[in-house]
């Protein structure tokens, strides 16, 4: 044989060049969970993937068309799009939350503030002019990745959703004074729905089926201040009942807003599996479904949330 001659890789069982595929184009996009550590503070969350020092090398996909249809299908069927979403409460305003979302293929920063949405084309939203700021996102924005003619093969994704909470976490327990705390707090099923828009519409082609429909794991993380995650779990002898007592009931309140801000990513074009921040179920069984009941009930009054987001 001589020194030229190609393996013909085309002739080999479809079973074995789809484990080829997957040894080249695949993955682990699953980030590893964090838990608490020892201590009062939580760990850092994962870095978001994939990392840039470890790229996917894509370019089998230019060998032929053959090549290109079978390696494509493995990439878009088998692998799981990391989406992190990172909702930022104000720690002057008790009614602002930053939005910060992620995917492969795009990454947005809004703001949700009294009622509406404001694009913000940077990661450092202090001092902007919100007078200036255009509602929504500008529809162009995609990169082409994934095309459209693909987006219809996604089969799984991972959201990731973190709860930061800063001044209304030490509001909420009546440490601090706070005179925003006598207003009202936004409706936070509205706050990630800008988020979850722009996700579906990502996913959602003519050509996906019914039977496709994409499936997601949903984990909803809270990150907060120290006191009201585990001053709860302080020696009594040391610390006040009357502070145990207020830290519970401000937990509570906090869980509870967690569960609505989370709600909407249960609502969408995927299907959701949530994993719920331990704390909640830990410390208060029952909250999850009670909330999400209690969310069920007002959605039905105010019909589709698609008709309700207004978009540019």
């Amino acid at each position: 044989m001589g020194s030229n001659t190609r393996f013909p890789f085309l002739k080999l069982p479809s079973e074995l060049r789809d484990e080829v595929y997957k040894l080249i184009v695949l993955r682990d996009f699953n980030p590893q969970l964090y838990t608490p550590v020892e201590g009062k503070e939580l760990q850092t969350p994962p870095p978001f993937p994939p990392s840039e020092s470890d790229p996917i090398d894509l370019s089998i996909l230019r060998v032929n068309k053959q090549i290109h249809d079978e390696a494509s299908w493995i990439f878009y069927t088998k692998t799981v799009f990391p989406v992190q979403i990172l909702a930022k409460w104000s720690v002057d305003e008790h009614n602002d939350c930053d939005v910060e979302y992620k995917t492969p293929w795009e990454e947005i920063h809004y703001r949700y503030r009294d009622g509406k949405y404001y694009y913000i084309p940077s990661t450092n939203p202090d001092d902007i002019d919100f007078s200036t700021l255009e509602e929504a996102c500008p529809r162009g924005m995609f990169k082409n990745f994934p095309l459209p003619n693909y987006r219809h093969l996604i089969r799984k994704i991972q959201i990731n959703f973190y709860d930061q909470f800063q001044i209304y976490d030490h509001a909420i327990l009546g440490i601090i004074p706070c005179p925003q705390r006598m207003r009202q707090r936004p409706d936070g099923t509205k706050i990630l729905l800008f988020a979850c828009e722009r996700l579906e519409s990502s996913l959602s082609c003519p050509g996906r089926e019914r039977a496709n429909i994409p499936e997601a794991e949903i984990n909803v993380y809270v990150t907060a201040g120290k006191d009201i995650l585990y001053a709860q779990y302080s020696n009594p002898s040391r610390v006040p009942r009357e502070f145990i007592v207020n830290c519970r009931k401000g937990r509570h309140c906090l869980f509870r807003e967690v569960i609505q801000t989370a709600y909407p990513l249960m609502n969408c074009l995927w299907k959701p599996k949530v994993n719920m921040c331990h704390y909640i179920e830990r410390d208060f069984p029952g909250l999850v479904e009670e909330t999400i009941g209690d969310c069920v009930k007002k959605s039905k009054g105010e019909g589709d949330w698609r008709r309700r987001l207004r978009l540019v």
